[in-house]
């Protein structure tokens, strides 16, 4: 019987497979964001300084933990 080999690592068509989809993920959400602040300030007439603090109200509650976030309503 042999010993089980180390796993082979990854294949470089693999690492272009993988960079291909991560750059395609990143080209899509960043499309999407523009739009959002193109459509709230040409299209509802929101100011940028408001859009900024939604913004940054949802970063803020990102990194809440969610025990806190609950039980602090």
């Amino acid at each position: 019987m042999q010993s089980p080999s180390a796993p082979a690592g990854l294949k470089s068509r693999e690492y272009v497979g993988y960079a291909l989809g991560d750059t395609a993920s990143n080209l899509f959400f960043q499309t999407f964001g523009i739009f959002l602040t193109y459509f709230y300030t040409d299209v509802w007439a929101s100011r940028l300084r408001a859009i900024r603090h939604k913004a940054d109200q949802g970063i803020d509650w990102a990194f809440v933990p969610e025990s806190y976030a609950v039980t602090h309503e």
